[in-house]
């Protein structure tokens, strides 16, 4: 059974995750750089900025995604 793999166009759906993590990243860096508090990194819990912690949401979800992708298309 001959089976296309699809190489071209896994390469271009990974670009474009890759390129969504990109974006999400300099938001979250963008808020971190206007934050007036410190930043406790290990410390979420005190974190009382709504905007980051939609941001990493979003970001948790999007490199679930991105590895998901990644790890499916290497049994490919």
């Amino acid at each position: 059974m001959m089976c296309r793999r699809f190489h071209r166009l896994r390469a271009r759906v990974l670009l474009l995750k890759q390129d969504r993590l990109t974006c999400l990243e300099a938001q979250l860096d963008q808020i971190d750089q206007n934050e007036k508090l410190p930043l406790y990194l290990g410390k979420s819990r005190g974190d009382t900025n709504p905007e980051r912690k939609s941001v990493m949401s979003q970001i948790e979800s999007a490199l679930a995604d991105y590895g998901m992708f990644d790890v499916c298309d290497r049994w490919l």
